[in-house]
């Protein structure tokens, strides 16, 4: 389900960002910090989106391992990895590890959230948006109308439930003959990589 631009912004304008930092990142130039920066930036904005998060900085601790638990249920496993989303990073690691850490951290929680809203997607198309009784009532459905009422003035004619009148065929009778002739004279079985295909063509005589 697509997200309005100044929602999604927040969250998918930094983790762009950051990849645009590690493709330009090479020998002579690292980017590794500012990709770090724009991929934690990118978890911030998710998990006020959809984690509950008010922005408040004494907070994000215990909304990151709520939304974590269940993914990576060790508590000591998750300390470890939420060491790559502070200002320094993880001092045992080295940069490009602490980014490479911080983008799994942010993907680990999308890829989350995606599987959570797709299910709630899939639950939703299971019902139907509206019963029988919200689109039409059943005394609106019992009612019978004039069809006087709908045609143009001095044109209405009486409904027949035989059309045209007087007109019959008889598919074992002269019609009926020709008919299957017809079919059966441009039935034609071609066969095209081992596979057979059946092309049935018919054409109905114009002095019948």
């Amino acid at each position: 389900m697509p997200l309005p631009e100044e929602e999604a912004e927040p969250i998918f304008s930094h983790y762009f960002h950051g990849l645009a930092f590690i493709a330009k990142s090479d020998v002579y130039y690292n980017f590794d910090q500012l990709a770090r920066n724009a991929f934690i930036f990118s978890l911030f904005g998710a998990l006020q989106r959809y984690g509950g998060w008010n922005g408040a900085q004494e907070e994000i601790d215990g909304r990151l391992h709520e939304a974590f638990s269940p993914i990576v249920p060790g508590r000591e496993s998750r300390e470890l990895r939420f060491k790559s989303l502070t200002v320094q990073g993880n001092p045992a690691e080295t940069s490009l590890a602490n980014l490479r850490t911080a983008k799994q951290v942010a993907d680990l929680y999308l890829i989350q959230v995606a599987n959570r809203t797709w299910r709630r997607v899939l639950d939703g198309r299971n019902k139907p948006a509206h019963t029988l009784y919200d689109l039409q009532e059943q005394f609106v459905r019992d009612q019978e109308y004039d069809p006087k009422l709908y045609y143009p003035e001095g044109l209405y004619w009486k409904p027949d439930p035989i059309f045209p009148p007087g007109v019959k065929i008889s598919v074992t009778g002269h019609f009926g003959v020709r008919f299957w002739i017809a079919c059966f004279q441009w039935l034609r079985i071609t066969s095209e990589t081992s596979a057979w295909t059946f092309n049935l063509r018919f054409s109905l005589p114009l002095d019948i």
